[in-house]
This record gives C-alpha cells, structure tokens and sequence, in this order.
C-alpha cells in the first residue's frame, strides 16, 4: 500500500473511535381513560422531565407543528397524547420519563401526571411500556 493509503485508513479509523452513537426510547403518552379525555381539556401546558441516567426535559406543544391539529392534550374523545421517541448518546442505565400537565402558569398549577421507566438498550431501539397521564391534585393557590 501507498503511505497516503496508510494515513487515510489511520484518519478514517480514528474518527470512527471518536464518533457516538445513539441509543433511541420509544414509548407512547396517552391519557388513563379513568382521568377521560373531557377532564383533560383543563390541561393548558405538557412538560416531559427526563431523568435517571439522562437529565432533560422538554415540551410537547398544545398544537402539532407540522399538520395544526390538537397535541396536548387532544381533542375529545382521544386519549393518545404523543408517541415519544427520544434519542440519546447514554450507553445503558434506566431512564425515567415524567409528564407534568399544568392548568394555568407555574408547576403549583399542575394537574395530571404520569411516568414510565425504560433501560437503554446501547445502540438500539427500547420500546417502553405507555406513560398514562392521571389526573393530580394542584397545590392550594392554583389559579
């Protein structure tokens, strides 16, 4: 082989060394029919907090952005909220997803609740059991 050869097989297999992969979690946010879709409509604001072995948190709109139709929480008499698929570069470990659905503004409004825990499979697609939504009792001053 030409030495040009040699030192671009040494690049190419350093950059591989140093490349993460992802390691992806699946898992759908609905709400227990026992909370009903009608009592969800109080929800204003979703909240995912992510923690365990990853630290995040995010968002899910009240409106999809790309087709405008009702995300969260949905229209009646739909319970499915989202399927969630969230990626991450952690290798293993458990991670538990929360969901925080508040009426009004601040966390003292929340009013539905819900987790569900998934160990990371390294590289792979972990499909975790429904994160139901249930309804939660506000702390006193909720407006």
């Amino acid at each position: 082989m030409k030495p040009t050869t040699h030192l671009g097989l040494l690049a190419a297999l350093l950059l591989a060394a140093g490349c993460n992969t992802y390691s992806y979690l699946d898992f759908q946010v609905k709400i227990d029919a026992s909370y009903g879709s009608q009592a969800a409509q109080s929800i204003t604001s979703c909240f995912v907090e992510v923690s365990g072995a990853v630290s995040d948190g995010f968002d899910i709109p009240g409106v999809h952005p790309e087709d405008g139709t009702r995300w969260c929480p949905p229209l009646p008499p739909n319970l499915n909220i989202s399927r969630i698929n969230y990626s991450t570069f952690t290798e293993s470990g458990d991670v538990t997803f929360t969901f925080k659905g508040y009426a009004g503004q601040g966390q003292n409004c929340e009013i539905a609740e819900g987790a569900t825990t998934i160990r990371i499979s390294k590289e792979m697609t972990a499909v975790g059991m429904d994160l139901l939504v249930k309804s939660h009792m506000p702390a006193a001053g909720c407006q």
